[in-house]
């Protein structure tokens, strides 16, 4: 729910061609974007370009947040600020053939 820390993501910000400011560089119309309030179970489908977050949890409940990305073979996943390790190697190591395929 809108409590526990919905996502927000910046309309349009899947097609800039420089990387999205800091957060403490943040212009006001960024920080009110658009929430993307969701029940348990649910999901959501983005272009992994899109500049997004998570807001304040306000609920009394831990928010759990597992995350899948997935790129065209080939495609440039992104213009340098999000190459990074996203899954420690350990980690990896313990998941199933299929799951290290798709990893």
């Amino acid at each position: 729910g809108s409590t526990s820390g919905p996502m927000r993501k910046v309309r349009g910000s899947h097609r800039w061609k420089t990387p999205p400011p800091t957060l403490a560089e943040e212009p006001a119309w960024m920080r009110f974007s658009t929430l993307c309030p969701l029940r348990a179970g649910s999901v959501i489908i983005r272009d992994n370009r899109c500049w997004h977050g998570g807001t304040p949890n306000l609920s009394d409940r831990l928010r759990a947040l597992p995350n899948i990305e997935y790129f065209a073979p080939g495609g440039q996943p992104s213009f340098g600020w999000l190459d990074r390790v996203t899954m420690p190697f350990e980690n990896w190591q313990r998941l199933s053939p299929f799951a290290q395929h798709l990893a």
